[in-house]
């Protein structure tokens, strides 16, 4: 039944289109109703330009039903000096770490304040600071637990990115903290290659025998001083520079694990991961960082950022609309490779159960639901892109259970520029900004 969504047969087209930075194809909405379905499969080639801040396949929105392939962008986000303050806040965090903990960063800091806050948590008795970790000017990076601070002497480099994790346990109060050589790191990427953590730049105890308590307040890039209060965020003490993402673990890694999860992309599943928390244009437009664990919902609310804010776009995640209902890949496209997609999935909202999937490369890959209200917006219409100056190859669209063609589009376009459905089944798209046909290669 899946055998046409296979990268097996998916032979390589002879040509590819490019859409402009904002073009995109579309059809009249009055003749929506021609292109429903009870399930449809999607394929297309796709090689994505870097750094895409609006990416959509194909989507189909009407009265009699819904479909599509959008991308999500994954970047990081620029925390801005001033106000408004920039912040990502839990305010009742659920399954706290209490015992043992790492906090991992991928930033790059900028020299602002006396004073850099990665992270304050206020427990949920409302009492001073439990954890914080800051980097302050005499000296460098300091963890805080309960009120007990360890000065580490370690600074932070400004003005480039870099991964930085903290571990701490209570059984004996070891606390640790990982530091990526900056200037090694930078070369190696130019290089083509990656560079692990290694030895711990510092090693210390503090606070051996506490425990932190769940339920508090936990704020991302700000030193919050009262519970859940914006008014009361420290001022001069937040986060200036970039962020990508942040992670937190209920145990202490040590070194081959802080590695091994590194430079991967989490899923939420893995062991003892509590939260893990990217940035993608969808967030920033809800205002919501949400949680790729799922095992918890501690949703980060974003405060100060919006899509403006979003940069260095590197990677995609798939959303998957069936009927309505959207479904996230928990696997990444990447820019500058040309990437198969495939999925099959609801045409209409009624009917008999069916089970939604995703082909990259051939691969099926794992889909997460996201919540009505995370989905895009709906508004009648079918179109192609935009997919700011991407390629795209042999996009096709089949009524799945038939396995015939409703539309297909190759590049070709008719006499008066629209774009050519060479299936003769669906319709010519007029094309809204720049279109050009290019070898596939």
């Amino acid at each position: 039944m899946y055998s046409r969504l296979s990268l097996t047969n998916a032979a390589a087209p002879a040509n590819a289109f490019r859409l402009g930075p904002l073009a995109q194809a579309e059809v009249d909405p009055l003749l929506l109703a021609q292109l429903t379905a009870p399930t449809v499969s999607l394929s297309a080639w796709l090689r994505l330009s870097s750094r895409l801040s609006v990416a959509d396949v194909v989507s189909y929105r009407s009265a009699w039903g819904a479909f599509g392939l959008h991308l999500d962008p994954i970047g990081s986000v620029a925390f801005a000096g001033g106000k408004p303050r920039p912040w990502v806040m839990v305010p009742r965090f659920s399954g706290f770490p209490e015992r043992a903990l790492t906090l991992e960063w991928l930033l790059c800091p900028a020299r602002a304040h006396s004073r850099t806050t990665l992270v304050s948590y206020l427990p949920g008795n409302g009492r001073a600071c439990a954890l914080s970790v800051q980097n302050r000017g005499t000296e460098g990076l300091v963890l805080s637990i309960n009120g007990r601070e360890l000065n580490t002497g370690v600074y932070l480099d400004f003005h480039q990115w870099q991964y930085v994790a903290v571990t701490w346990r209570s059984s004996d109060g070891r606390a640790c903290l990982y530091k990526e050589n900056g200037v090694a790191a930078i070369v190696a990427q130019a290089e083509g290659r990656t560079v692990g953590y290694g030895a711990p730049v510092f090693t210390g105890t503090v606070a051996a025998g506490e425990q932190l308590s769940d339920g508090g307040c936990l704020v991302i890039g700000q030193e919050c001083a009262v519970l859940g209060t914006l008014a009361d965020l420290v001022p001069d003490a937040g986060l200036v520079g970039a962020l990508r993402s942040v992670r937190l673990w209920s145990v202490a890694h040590e070194l081959g694990d802080l590695n091994h999860y590194k430079r991967d992309w989490l899923v939420g599943d893995e062991p003892g991961l509590v939260a893990c928390w990217y940035f993608t244009r969808r967030s920033l437009e809800m205002g919501e960082c949400v949680n790729a664990c799922s095992s918890t919902t501690n949703v980060g609310l974003l405060g100060g950022l919006t899509v403006a804010a979003l940069r260095d776009v590197d990677s995609y995640q798939v959303l998957l609309n069936s009927a309505g209902q959207t479904m996230a890949s928990r696997v990444l496209l990447l820019p500058r490779r040309w990437q198969h997609v495939a999925a099959s999935c609801r045409g209409w909202a009624v009917g008999a159960p069916f089970v939604d999937k995703l082909l990259i490369d051939g691969v099926q890959v794992p889909l997460e639901p996201l919540a009505p209200n995370d989905a895009p917006p709906p508004a009648p219409h079918f179109r192609v892109g935009p997919l700011a100056n991407s390629l795209m190859a042999d996009l096709r669209i089949c009524m799945l259970a038939e396995g015939e063609l409703l539309a297909h589009y190759t590049g070709e376009l008719t006499p008066d520029g629209q774009l050519h459905d060479v299936s003769g089944n669906g319709f010519d798209l007029r094309v809204g900004g720049e279109f050009k046909l290019e070898p596939f290669s």
